[in-house]
C-alpha cells in the first residue's frame, strides 16, 4: 500500500491587528443588532477615524499576508457600517515589499474619497475593481518602477509594473480617517 504525501500550505492571512493614531480609536466589539450579526462572526472591528485635524487621525485593521505575489491579488470585498454619510469611506491599503530586501517597500493606498467607494449612512460594501484608477503609492527603495509616487493608477498597472510585479504583499489594511 502506498502512503500518499500531503503538502500543507501555510495560511495566507494572519491574525488581524487593530491600530489607530491621534484622534482615532479602534476596538473589537460584539454588536447586538440583527443587521450586524449577519456580517461574519459577530465580532467586528470598530474603527473610528476621529475628529479630523491637520494630522493623521485614523483607525485601521491590519491583516498580515504571507508574501502573496502582486499579480496574484485580483479580488477583495469588504463591508462596513457608517453611522453618518461621510466624505471618506473605508479604504484599502496594500503593503508591498521586495521579498529579497525588506528596506524596499511601498504603501499602495486606495483614495478614500474615490467616487466608487461607498460613503453612505448604514451598511456599505466595496468590491475591488482592478481596472479602476484609484490607487497611489509612497515608499522607499522604488527605483525601477514605471509608476510615479503620488499619482493615481489602476491596481492592474501595479501588477504589470517592471518593479512591483516582482514584489509581494505582506499586509493589507482597511482604514478609516486620515
Amino acid at each position: 500500500m502506498t502512503i500518499q504525501k500531503v503538502r500543507l500550505a501555510p495560511p495566507l492571512f494572519g491574525a488581524p491587528v487593530l491600530r489607530y493614531q491621534n484622534n482615532g480609536m479602534a476596538g473589537w466589539c460584539k454588536e447586538n443588532s440583527v443587521s450586524q450579526w449577519q456580517k461574519g462572526s459577530g465580532w467586528t472591528a470598530n474603527l473610528y477615524g476621529g475628529t479630523q485635524t491637520a494630522w493623521d487621525d485614523w483607525a485601521a485593521i491590519f491583516i498580515p499576508v504571507n508574501e502573496l505575489h502582486t499579480p496574484d491579488f485580483n479580488s477583495a470585498l469588504w463591508t462596513y457600517y457608517m453611522t453618518n454619510a461621510e466624505v471618506y469611506g473605508v479604504n484599502m491599503v496594500i503593503w508591498l515589499h521586495d521579498p529579497n530586501n525588506n528596506d524596499n517597500r511601498v504603501e499602495v493606498t486606495q483614495a478614500p474619497s474615490h467616487a466608487h467607494l461607498a460613503k453612505a449612512s448604514g451598511w456599505d460594501a466595496h468590491e475591488l475593481n482592478i481596472e479602476t484608477t484609484q490607487f497611489f503609492y509612497f515608499g522607499e527603495g522604488v527605483s525601477g518602477s514605471g509608476l510615479s509616487a503620488g499619482t493615481q493608477y489602476k491596481w492592474s498597472q501595479f501588477q504589470v509594473d517592471p518593479l512591483f510585479r516582482t514584489w509581494t504583499i505582506y499586509r493589507i489594511s482597511l482604514e478609516y480617517g486620515w
